[in-house]
């Protein structure tokens, strides 16, 4: 896999985290990676690994995916660094989850989950996509990585099947509601 720019959104922790660790590892790094994260108290692991990096630019970026605006800022960041040659690949990961079982699930809740969980990543996608497309127009064979590409993260917990009688996990309706759109 050889790319040049990568976005990850939620990489403050977690999977997010972890795709960003892995990435500077490559044995041909991307040149820049745009680390995205909702609360400026999280980043400490993402500086360590910024000040660690020699191959790789690592940008933080600051973004609550449920606003628009938001998005538009990391856009522009994005687009100055990487001009003409777009962006490689999106890694759509953030994500939010409030603790709120049935029957005393709200709709403020449901819409908490749904805004950040379903609708981010695809307003996230439609806002740099003329990004992915300047990158893909660079390479004109086959579609790979190289190009461009977005990687969507979900999780088992959108999956019926991990609702059992031994794990039902209703403390999490809204967002396992959100998961499996």
């Amino acid at each position: 896999m050889e790319v040049e720019s990568v976005m990850v959104t939620g990489a403050n922790r977690g999977i997010g985290l972890e795709f960003v660790k892995q990435l500077v590892k490559l044995p041909k790094p991307p040149r820049i990676v745009f680390a995205t994260y909702r609360n400026e108290s999280s980043v400490q692991d993402l500086k360590d690994i910024q000040e660690k990096c020699k191959e790789t630019q690592i940008i933080l970026i600051q973004i609550d995916i449920s606003k628009m605006s938001d998005i538009e800022s990391a856009k522009n960041i994005v687009d100055e660094k990487v001009g003409e040659k777009g962006l490689n690949l999106l890694i759509n990961n953030a994500g939010v989850s409030k603790d709120l079982g049935f029957p005393e699930i709200t709709e403020e809740n449901m819409l908490f989950h749904f805004t950040t969980n379903t609708v981010g990543p695809v307003m996230v996608l439609k806002v740099m996509l003329p990004l992915l497309q300047k990158s893909a127009a660079q390479k004109t064979s086959g579609m790979n990585v190289s190009r461009a590409a977005v990687i969507n993260i979900s999780s088992l917990m959108g999956s019926i099947t991990e609702l059992t009688d031994a794990h039902p996990k209703d403390d999490i309706l809204g967002y396992r509601t959100s998961k499996v759109t």
